[in-house]
């Protein structure tokens, strides 16, 4: 299986607290690993506190080694549309 790391954090947005984001992290490929493993995610709590697990459910933590890290919170205006409230800048 892959080699899995325990990961946890804490997404603050203006230096407050951001609830209900998803945070993922995606493995980087690279030479010699085109595919290093599953992505992992999680979602912050009202403190945005987060805790990853494997996004195919096989277990908690994300793979070791470079890893991308998004970061998405998606509201619904008033018109139905959906938009990401994470600036592009912080992905």
């Amino acid at each position: 299986g892959d080699n899995r790391e325990a990961v946890s954090g804490r997404v603050t947005l203006d230096g407050k607290p951001l609830a209900g984001a998803r945070v993922v992290f995606q493995p980087v490929g690279g030479e010699t690993a085109q595919y290093p493993g599953v992505g992992a995610g999680g979602t912050t709590d009202a403190d945005g506190r987060y805790t990853v697990v494997a996004l195919d459910s096989s277990g908690p933590g994300a793979v070791a080694g470079p890893n991308r890290v998004l970061i998405s919170r998606y509201i619904t205006a008033s018109n139905g549309e959906s938009a990401d409230a994470i600036p592009d800048r912080y992905n």
